[in-house]
């Protein structure tokens, strides 16, 4: 602990030790009276004690959101084979096709078939984002659910991995056929909706280079999404 004296001549505060006033030079006399008046300056104001425990308290939030930032996440969806890449092209050529000549036609997209065809897709076109934080795509993965799908983005910055997965189902605004975002979280850390769907929007650029299938995809008049599957379908004029 550590006290303070109160100069007899002008009353400032002075360390206990200190021989002369440091405010107007008089010597301090060390009494009993100026030692029961001696304050204890090792307790700290209450505003002070507050303030550092909130430090504390944020320091250990924010490790603990970068820990679960960094904790990756685990991919869902059916991993297929080159076969199952290839019959993937195979639908979204006849599924073209149907689009050029304005007729119907259905076909049935699978959960193994989508993410063989992203695999290949990705080892042909590596997908990096610009700007101060780059993100190198390493790996897409899609899960299909009942009335919508589960995409986790496996990239990294720099040294670091970090997952991203996007929980979200297929409207159809405006002609185009969009994504609405339900749930979003980095890592393992949950994000707020209205955050979660502002980086999901950022994280779509990765599908940037798919200009032939988005093509499609827009022109479709159904896209439903099953549990394991797609039901997409082009109609005549």
């Amino acid at each position: 602990m550590s006290y303070d004296l109160a100069c007899t001549a002008c009353g400032t505060r002075n360390p206990l030790g200190r021989l002369y006033c440091k405010s107007c030079g008089t010597k301090l006399e060390v009494t009993e009276q100026t030692l029961a008046n001696a304050r204890d300056t090792s307790k700290a104001p209450a505003w002070t004690v507050w303030l550092r425990g909130l430090r504390v308290a944020l320091t250990l939030a924010l490790l603990a959101a970068l820990i679960l930032v960094l904790r990756p996440v685990a991919a869902g969806g059916q991993l297929g084979q080159r076969t199952d890449a290839n019959e993937m092209g195979r639908k979204l050529t006849l599924l073209q096709d149907a689009v050029m000549e304005s007729r119907d036609t259905r076909q049935r997209l699978e959960e193994r078939e989508l993410n063989a065809y992203l695999f290949e897709v990705l080892k042909r076109s590596p997908v990096s984002s610009s700007g101060l934080l780059k993100l190198d795509l390493r790996a897409i993965n899609a899960r299909l659910l009942e009335g919508q799908l589960v995409v986790v983005l496996d990239t990294t910055v720099g040294p670091l991995r970090i997952t991203q997965e996007i929980r979200a189902r297929p409207v159809r605004q405006e002609d185009r056929w969009r994504y609405d975002v339900l749930a979003m979280r980095v890592g393992l850390l949950p994000l707020p909706r209205f955050l979660g769907a502002w980086m999901a929007g950022r994280s779509a650029g990765a599908f940037d280079g798919l200009v032939r299938e988005r093509e499609v995809l827009d022109r479709l008049q159904v896209l439903e999404v099953k549990s394991g599957w797609v039901l997409a379908a082009t109609s005549g004029p």
